[in-house]
């Protein structure tokens, strides 16, 4: 006895895989635009948003069949948008990091500069640092 899609059509606790699968199945066996319709009716009645997933969506999307995001994911997906800013904000963090580290780079330079003419010739030194402290 041969098995056929129609035997063994996927349940409320059906994973994404055996979806996946289950519409292969029905595409080899009845054709795809006969297997798009059944699989449709068949999601709409016992789909969840456990076997929702994106590669469900994905493979399914290739043959013609829309599957609307499921509420867990479409809530995730809202939360999660208005933080895009912090993967924005992290490159522009290491961007901050490297203008601070040759910004102090260049203070260190300058501050080695006039230690380096202060040993040289004191007094001139001090009398730039005292005019450019009075700015």
């Amino acid at each position: 006895m041969e098995l056929k899609p129609e035997d063994f059509i996927p349940s409320k606790s059906s994973t994404s895989d055996i979806w996946i699968s289950w519409y292969k199945a029905l595409k080899a066996e009845l054709g795809q635009d006969d297997a798009n319709v059944l699989f449709k009716s068949v999601w709409d009645a016992r789909g969840t948003d456990d076997a929702n997933t994106p590669e469900l969506r994905e493979y399914v999307a290739k043959y013609g069949i829309t599957i609307k995001m499921g509420t867990k994911e479409a809530f995730i997906e809202a939360i999660s948008s208005p933080f895009g800013i912090f993967s924005f904000a992290k490159d522009i963090g290491k961007t901050m990091i490297y203008a601070w580290m040759i910004f102090i780079f260049l203070v260190m330079a300058v501050v080695i500069y006039f230690l380096f003419r202060a040993s040289h010739n004191p007094g001139e030194t001090i009398g730039i640092a005292t005019k450019t402290a009075m700015l």
